[in-house]
């Protein structure tokens, strides 16, 4: 077993992601939507997959954990029997940290999709604002074996901005301490960022003192992944092109955010860019200075 590290080398994680427990909606969701709650099913293959409204079982659940799996991707647990714990387990996760030398963990989900997006799957805008919600109370009930070592960022219904701010502002007395959006609303047909439609979202952020994530993934998938490329590619060579896709678009949005007049009018609130590595900074600042 490797040594402890020293408490002056130990480091906070700012993304870090929650292998969701199966019955987080179902337990949750008020009783007239326990019938329509995001949940786990088991394909014909035996793999456990998570289904949200539908369209069909969209992500299975030990893809969301393959640290440390044995086999090469694409190879990953195939049901939570199989999951470590401290994928999903609080204090387990505490026990990992403490060996390896994190303080803190930036929390993010997996299921409702980066940006919520995947709630919208679901098609009930009432429906969607309460699995927002569930996922939202579930984060700081999860976190309480210990609140100083985490960092709960708050998911947000995107698509209602009324609905946004409402939530934004509870979930700031709940100990939420960011906020995740997406930054590029629209792909899902809302206004994009520079738009007024937002303000009230911005401002409640800033009100409230909560930094506002673009994490990577937040779009609807659609640009340039086709069954062509996944044909024509395989499996290898189409996850690097998302993962590529992926990092590029964070660069976009983080351009469409400098351009769009939100920095100046909020002085005050923080934008991060997660998941999405630092190498195309240089290039965009260049070519925006330019």
């Amino acid at each position: 077993m490797p040594p402890t590290p020293r408490i002056q080398d130990w480091v906070i994680d700012v993304d870090t992601h929650i292998s969701e427990p199966g019955d987080l909606w179902t337990s949750r969701l008020p009783q007239r939507f326990q019938d329509k709650a995001p949940h786990i099913v088991r394909n014909e293959n035996g793999m456990e997959t998570w289904q949200i409204g539908d369209g069909g079982a969209f992500l299975p659940v030990g893809f969301t954990a393959v640290a440390g799996w044995p086999e090469p991707f694409p190879s990953a647990p195939r049901s939570m029997q199989e999951v470590p714990p401290a994928a999903y387990d609080a204090k387990e996760r505490i026990a990992y940290m403490d060996r390896v030398g994190i303080w803190s963990m930036a929390l993010y989900p997996n299921v409702g999709g980066f940006g919520s997006q995947a709630f919208l799957k679901l098609g009930d805008p009432e429906l969607m604002l309460a699995c927002v919600q569930a996922y939202n109370d579930f984060l700081i009930d999860w976190i309480s074996p210990d609140p100083r070592r985490f960092i709960p960022v708050m998911a947000t219904p995107f698509w209602d901005v009324e609905a946004a701010v409402k939530e934004v502002e509870r979930c700031a007395k709940r100990g939420h301490k960011a906020v995740l959006f997406t930054g590029e609303p629209q792909s899902h047909d809302m206004p994009i960022l520079a738009s007024p439609h937002w303000e009230p979202l911005w401002s409640a952020a800033q009100a409230c003192d909560l930094p506002i994530s673009f994490h990577i993934g937040t779009g609807n998938f659609d640009d340039g992944f086709t069954p062509e490329r996944f044909k024509e590619m395989g499996a290898g060579c189409m996850n690097g092109f998302a993962a590529i896709s992926l990092f590029l678009d964070n660069g976009k949005q983080l351009t469409d955010l400098l351009f769009s007049g939100v920095l100046p009018k909020h002085p005050d609130l923080k934008f991060v860019s997660v998941e999405s590595g630092i190498g195309f900074i240089p290039f965009i600042l260049e070519a925006a200075d330019y």
